[in-house]
């Protein structure tokens, strides 16, 4: 007996050694739970808004609202970014004319060390979807390998922008036209400002307040911001085929059967069987591309047979397997593929959403100057409806020293009047539809669409001359445009549906291992059913599993069609870099035009005003004798009158075009819509 008892205790120790050795890769099923559970879908808030103008190196000046905070796509209170706006204008000392602002400095541009233009392109998505960074997988070889070719495809295009050296890029020509000052003199510049309505709440608009705005209270782009939040469900649903999966099932079943042999029961008659089974456990996809599961089983059995014993019994079995691919579908990369394409169609959501709201920016940036053209273009014909009052009141006043020489200058400058008092209100209900239109836009609460108010715009335009070159600003495109970070997500994604193509062009080759012990007992406890088990050996059990189509055509045309879209999309990707380089050069050209035209049209108003200066001081050196020469200079004064409205109405509709082509430019060199990366 003392012998037995000291075999049974050896024999126990070693069983529960092994046991012990068993649940010891049970660490590594946690380890693998919290790799495929660590993912956050939040977007949290970080860093300020640049000015878009420093960074882009298109306005050398700092702008008012630079520090707006960010989120545009943040679960939390969202600010906005600043898109770069026209600045407010410095006061000048009296007596000293105002340097002109200048539009553009070169700014300082080029990769970081070894960083890939890739990651420059994800660097900008990530500047509105910080978290993303966090939880974004290791990059497959392919992967790093379309990385390389992007880079590659980038610096040819560069190459091409570099060759942009047409004399009409050229901005020492623009050196040889005259300055518009930034603080020009006109009768009609400080009316701009000023109530048009009078009797309505007056609120003063910059437009980066108008940006701002638009941004955190539009509909629209609430609606853009959700693009990359919908890929986002589908990370997480990817992520989630990962998690460690809870499961069980049982069975019960009442055999009552007839017997045709001594041999089921014992003797002829009914065979009578009632069965009860049981099982639960975890299972989990491992990160390798196998599965693991460990599990529970119990069974009770009763029946009226001879041959069974113990009857009624009750069993348990523990069962820790594992299942391996080792050739198809083997490896994290491939494993975890699907959240990869997740991953990288989340970041072309962001670069979608990104182009939208840019879009949209440039939409409120029009009706903002449109406003501004609108109130200005009132406040000039308001000016020149009261200057053709006076010159009736003075034909009217040479009347009575003439009633007969005056009579036909009298009705044409009283016609000339009542037209300019028609236009002007015309031109009123053009401020409120402008106005009406901004409104729209940005869905101020303050100011909603319809109600009583009135918004005046704040920004001076800017005057200055262009200074960045047609270089510096089609590479900072190349890098800040959204489509480019579209373009290299395409070709990323493509890289990884190639690499999942070639490991399923691998036979399956598996490895199957189990791990169990079981136990029996008489009756119907499962306590002592387990304790059975504790006491006895362990079953172990390994295999392969192997299979290969012949001739294998379906994966070699996936493969063969995957490498075709890989291709495709580095065609794609210089594509969309040629694309960008033609938009940037239109706006670049634009702006140049624009900045031509203001010059050309500011010299045409100046020497429409002298006309006029001319004309009055005829008439203030002709003396009371002179009626009918007077009531003629009085004439050529009203025509001159509409030929320098003519000429001020060109002139402020230059003022908005140029205006209007910085934030073309802008847009065209992504930088409309940027933010710092702390």
């Amino acid at each position: 007996m003392e012998a037995t008892a000291v075999r049974n205790q050896s024999r126990g120790g070693e069983l529960l050694r092994i046991r012990l050795a068993c649940f010891a890769v049970c660490p590594f099923l946690l380890v693998e739970l919290v790799k495929g559970e660590e993912f956050d879908g939040g977007l949290i808030p970080a860093g300020v808004v640049e000015d878009s103008f420093g960074s882009a190196g298109i306005v050398g000046i700092e702008n008012g609202l630079q520090k707006l905070g960010r989120a545009l796509f943040g679960k939390k209170a969202a600010t906005t970014t600043t898109p770069a706006a026209a600045p407010a204008s410095p006061p000048t000392p009296a007596g000293k004319p105002e340097a002109p602002k200048t539009v553009g400095k070169p700014a300082k541009t080029g990769n970081k060390g070894s960083e890939k233009v890739a990651d420059r392109h994800d660097g900008r998505l990530r500047d509105f979807y910080p978290e993303a960074a966090a939880a974004r997988l290791a990059e497959s070889r392919h992967e790093v390998t379309g990385k390389e070719a992007v880079s590659k495809i980038f610096e040819e295009v560069v190459a091409l922008a570099k060759r942009f050296d047409a004399p009409e890029l050229d901005l020492t020509r623009l050196e040889l036209l005259p300055e518009v000052p930034g603080n020009f003199e006109s009768d009609w510049r400080a009316l701009v400002t000023g109530s048009v309505w009078g009797d309505r709440k007056v609120i003063q608009y910059s437009v980066d307040r108008a940006y701002t705005t638009a941004v955190t209270q539009s509909i629209q782009v609430r609606s853009f911001t959700r693009l990359p939040r919908i890929q986002e469900t589908i990370i997480q649903e990817n992520t989630g085929l990962f998690s460690t999966e809870m499961f069980g099932d049982g069975d019960a079943r009442h055999r009552d059967q007839p017997t045709g042999s001594i041999l089921t029961t014992g003797e002829t008659g009914r065979f009578l069987e009632d069965v009860y089974e049981g099982e639960y456990g975890l299972r989990k996809r491992l990160g390798t591309g196998g599965q693991m599961s460990l599990s529970q089983r119990l069974s009770s059995l009763d029946s009226n047979s001879e041959f069974l014993d113990p009857n009624p019994q009750t069993g348990s079995e523990v069962v820790l397997s594992i299942a391996q691919p080792l050739l198809r579908g083997a490896g994290k990369d491939y494993a975890r593929s699907e959240v990869r394409l997740a991953e990288l169609d989340r970041d072309f959501a962001v670069g979608e959403s990104l182009g939208l709201i840019e879009d949209y920016l440039l939409d409120v940036n029009g009706a903002y100057w449109g406003l501004y053209l609108s109130r200005a273009a009132l406040a000039q014909r308001q000016r020149l409806t009261e200057q053709t009052s006076e010159v009736v009141d003075l034909l009217e006043d040479r009347q009575k020293l003439d009633d007969t020489a005056t009579v036909s200058e009298l009705y044409r400058a009283r016609a000339t009047a009542n037209r300019r008092e028609a236009d002007l209100r015309r031109t009123q209900m053009a401020v409120s539809t402008a106005e009406q239109r901004l409104r729209s836009l940005i869905r101020d609460p303050e100011l909603p669409m319809g109600s009583a108010g009135e918004m005046i715009p704040a920004t001076p335009p800017l005057l200055g001359r262009p200074s960045v070159n047609i270089q510096a600003s089609a590479r900072e495109a190349l890098l800040n445009r959204s489509e480019m970070a579209q373009a290299s997500s395409r070709v990323r994604a493509a890289a990884v549906r190639l690499s999942q193509a070639e490991s399923e062009l691998k036979p399956q080759l598996d490895f199957i291992g189990e791990v169990g012990y079981a136990g029996i007992t008489n009756g119907r406890s499962v306590d002592r059913a387990i304790d059975d088990m504790n006491d006895h050996g362990t079953d172990l059990r390994g295999g392969v599993r192997f299979s290969m189509p012949i001739g294998n055509e379906p994966a070699k045309a996936r493969l063969e069609r995957r490498q075709l879209e890989y291709e495709q999309s580095l065609d794609d990707y210089r594509i969309r870099g040629e694309e960008v380089l033609l938009q940037t050069l239109i706006a670049y050209q634009d702006l140049l035009t624009a900045y031509q035209d203001m010059s050309g049209k500011y010299q045409s108003a100046l020497a429409s005003r002298k006309e006029i200066e001319q004309i009055q001081d005829r008439i203030r050196l002709a003396g009371e004798e002179a009626g009918n020469t007077i009531a003629y200079q009085l004439q050529l004064q009203l025509d001159a009158m509409d030929r320098n409205q003519v000429a001020e109405e060109e002139f402020l509709v230059a003022i908005v075009a140029y205006n209007r082509t910085i934030a073309n430019l802008q847009r065209a060199m992504g930088v409309l819509l940027r933010v710092d990366r702390k």
